[in-house]
């Protein structure tokens, strides 16, 4: 098992490996570089009293940087599957709740237009096999995969549909 990986607490769908919570050496090289440019400039432009307020850029610079970072992190503990966010469920597990539940809504949504196609690809079938004779034994066992892969549609919404139309093309009619 790999150890830098995380579950969802809700659908147990793998998350990635989370961002640590303080900036990199490299952010803070960058920040401080940035400044002390900024300082010179400043400096050489307007005197040293200048430079000493510009140096002063270096608190918004870093609060911005730690920011963008806590963003970082909650982006990366949200579930992309289930939307469950648990830096909002420990604010307020009500919304966290209405959160999941309005995703759920969606997928569940989704499968139901899933299976409504599927069986609207089956009757479809099903009328070109009545309307032709030729070839029985071979159009019977493609329904009968159809028919299969339907069932795997409606009990797992992760399941495949088979390319039915491949299977509509091979048929005449």
């Amino acid at each position: 098992m790999e150890h830098n990986r995380y579950l969802c607490a809700v659908c147990r769908s793998k998350l990635p490996q989370v961002p640590s919570r303080t900036l990199p050496l490299k952010t803070h090289i960058q920040i401080i570089s940035a400044t002390a440019a900024f300082v010179a400039v400043a400096g050489l432009a307007f005197g040293t009293w200048a430079a000493v307020k510009a140096a002063l850029i270096y608190l918004p610079i870093i609060m911005l940087a730690e920011w963008v970072q806590w963003l970082r992190i909650r982006e990366a503990v949200r579930c992309k599957t289930c939307h469950f966010d648990p830096m909002l469920y420990r604010r307020n597990w009500r919304a966290a709740r209405k959160q999941v539940e309005a995703q759920m809504h969606v997928v569940s949504g989704e499968l139901q237009v899933r299976i409504h196609n599927e069986i609207e690809r089956i009757s479809a079938h099903r009328l070109s096999v009545k309307q032709t004779a030729a070839g029985k034994n071979k159009v019977a066992v493609e329904n009968e995969e159809i028919l299969e892969n339907a069932d795997k549609i409606a009990n797992d919404p992760e399941a495949e549909a088979l390319p039915i139309q491949k299977i509509d093309q091979d048929t005449p009619g």
